[in-house]
């Protein structure tokens, strides 16, 4: 009974040596809000925006991890796309075969709320980091005012531009 113990205990000190937090993966859906350092973000790629949920954010279910794709609520033909230069724009997309570049992986802190049962205006993913799927050691930020372009860059070097908060 002991001997069972001890890896988990093991594994408890390795997590708080390399200062790995619990985290999560949203449920989200049709009507979603992001916000970011400089507020809400919209599909035009822009830091700026108003409280109304401008996503649809579809859940692709797969191995070694899921991935969410960023479709405009009002357009889903395009969909939030990392380009080569790595900067992040709306691009065209399909509703099969979505290439790499527009899927996205999203780790957060707190998952308090299911999107599909939340009232308008709730937080449903809080301090969340979105990484896109070919190269999860990057995060997408937002860059400063008066651009607040969205583009990815090295997780960890300006965290306040890198972390995002979910609504309904």
């Amino acid at each position: 009974m002991h001997v069972r113990a001890l890896p988990a205990v093991a594994v408890s000190l390795v997590a708080l040596a390399s200062g790995a937090h619990a985290a999560c993966s949203p449920s989200l859906g049709a009507g979603i809000s992001i916000i970011g350092a400089n507020g809400f973000v919209t599909p035009g790629g822009r830091g700026h925006g108003s409280p109304a949920p401008f996503w649809d954010i579809i859940q692709l279910i797969g191995l070694p991890a899921s991935a969410y794709v960023f479709r405009d609520i009002d357009d889903t033909s395009v969909a939030l796309t990392r380009n080569a230069d790595n900067t992040v724009t709306m691009g065209a997309t399909a509703d099969t075969l979505i290439p790499l570049s527009q899927q996205f992986q999203i780790d957060c802190e707190t998952c308090p709320a299911e999107a599909s049962t939340a009232a308008p205006g709730t937080v449903i993913a809080t301090n969340c980091n979105i990484k896109p799927q070919a190269d999860t050691s990057l995060c997408l930020q937002v860059d400063r005012a008066p651009s607040d372009n969205l583009f990815v860059g090295t997780c960890g070097v300006v965290p306040g531009a890198q972390r995002f908060t979910f609504s309904t």
